[in-house]
C-alpha cells in the first residue's frame, strides 16, 4: 500500500516550475570519498539554539538548504522545543570550526512547516521545512526526483554530531563526511531495523552492514546525499537508528523522493521573499516574535575568520527507535573530516 505521507496531496505545480539551479557548484568536488573543505557542501545548515550561538555553537540538528530561504530538516528537531521555539533557533552556514566559532553566515527562522502527517509516537513522516528571515547566498542542493528507486546506490552523509555512540559533541569541531550505501528494502528487512520499516512509510535505510560508518546523535535533519554526474541530490534526511555504527544496524532516513508532493507544495505556497513579521508554527498557530538583539541576516561574518586546521570531526547519530532527540543527533564511528 502506498504511503499516505506521499499521496495525501494531489495538486502541485509541475516539477519544472519549482526547480532552480541546484547542486551544480559542488560538482566533481568529492573524489573517492576523500575530504575537502566545507564548500563541498554549501547547502549544509546547522540549526543552533540562540542561547548557544554566542558560546559553543552547539548544534541541535542539521538541515539542507533547498531554496535560498528554505531549509529541509527533521520534524523531531522541533517537536520537543519550547512553545516559542522559533525565538530559539538560528540557521548557520559554512561552519568551518564549531569549537572556534568560525562560520560564514546565519539567519533567523521565521516560519516552519511540519509535515501534516508527522507522528510523534511512530516518528512517521519525520520532515519539516524552515523558512529563513532572508534569502541567503549559498548554493542549494537538488531534490531527488519523484519516483527515483535505483537502489542499492552509494551516498554520502555529512554532519556535526557524535563520532561514537557514547561520546559527546564537545570536541566535534569540523564537519565530516562518510560514504555509505542506500540499501534496497529487501536488504533492510534482513537487518535489526526491520521492525521500524514495518511501522513506518516513506523511509530509507542506509549505512555499512559491518558497522563502522553511520550517522549519530547531533546529525538529525542532515542530508543523505546522492551524487549523479557531478550533481548533488538530497535523497534522504537523517531521522533515527539503533545505536551508532553497530553491525547490521543501518540508519533510518526520511525518503525525499517519497515526500516530494508535500515538499513541492510547501515550496509552491511560500514565495522566496522576506516573510511577514511574526513567527508562526505551521499554517495555523502564531507565536511571539523574538525580542531584543538576535541574529538576523545571513552572510554576516563571524567574529573569528582565521583558517582552520587540516583536521576535524563530524558525526551522525542513531540509537534506538526512540533515538530522535534534539539534545544530540546522529554519528559514525570511523569517519572522515574535512576543512579548509
Amino acid at each position: 500500500m502506498k504511503t499516505l505521507c506521499a499521496i495525501f496531496l494531489a495538486l502541485l505545480l509541475p516539477e519544472g516550475l519549482l526547480t532552480e539551479k541546484c547542486g551544480e557548484s559542488v560538482a566533481s568536488r568529492i573524489v573517492g570519498g576523500t575530504v575537502a573543505n566545507t564548500r563541498q557542501f554549501p547547502y549544509y545548515t546547522g540549526l543552533i539554539r540562540k542561547k548557544y550561538f554566542n558560546r559553543t555553537l552547539s548544534l541541535a540538528c542539521g538541515g539542507s538548504l533547498i531554496r535560498s530561504n528554505k531549509v529541509l530538516t527533521a520534524a523531531h528537531c522541533y517537536d520537543k522545543s519550547e512553545p516559542n521555539w522559533m525565538d530559539e533557533y538560528v540557521a548557520v552556514f559554512d561552519i568551518r570550526d564549531r569549537c572556534k566559532r568560525q562560520y560564514d553566515g546565519f539567519s533567523d527562522i521565521t516560519y516552519v512547516d511540519m509535515h501534516p502527517l508527522w507522528n510523534t509516537n511512530t516518528k512517521n513522516c519525520d520532515l519539516a521545512i524552515a523558512t529563513l528571515q532572508e534569502n541567503v547566498k549559498y548554493d542549494t542542493i537538488c531534490l531527488s526526483p519523484k519516483g527515483y528507486n535505483k537502489y542499492p546506490t552509494s551516498a554520502y552523509v555529512v554532519g556535526l554530531g557524535l563520532t561514537e555512540e557514547e561520546g559527546t559533541t564537545e570536541n566535534v569541531c569540523n564537519l565530516l563526511q562518510i560514504n555509505i550505501q542506500i540499501f534496497t528494502r529487501e536488504t533492510c528487512m534482513g537487518t535489526v531495523m526491520a521492525g521500524i520499516l514495518q511501522r513506518r512509510t516513506g523511509i530509507l535505510c542506509a549505512g555499512v552492514l559491518s558497522g563502522q560508518f553511520d550517522s549519530c546523535q547531533g546529525d538529525s535533519g542532515g542530508p543523505l546525499i546522492r551524487v549523479e554526474r557531478g550533481v548533488h541530490y538530497l535523497q534522504g534526511v537523517v531521522s533515527t537508528g539503533a545505536g551508532c555504527g553497530r553491525a547490521n544496524s543501518p540508519g533510518i532516513y526520511a525518503d525525499v523522493t517519497a515526500h516530494r508532493i508535500w515538499i513541492d507544495r510547501v515550496l509552491k505556497k511560500t514565495p522566496q521573499t522576506n516573510p511577514a513579521p511574526g513567527y508562526q508554527y505551521g499554517p495555523r498557530t502564531t507565536v511571539r516574535p523574538s525580542r531584543g538583539r538576535t541574529p538576523s541576516s545571513a552572510r554576516r561574518t563571524s567574529p573569528s575568520r582565521s583558517r582552520v586546521p587540516q583536521s576535524g570531526n563530524l558525526g551522525f547519530s542513531s540509537s534506538s527507535d526512540s533515538w530522535p532527540q534534539i539534545s544530540s543527533s546522529r554519528t559514525f564511528s570511523n569517519y572522515t573530516s574535512y576543512s579548509n
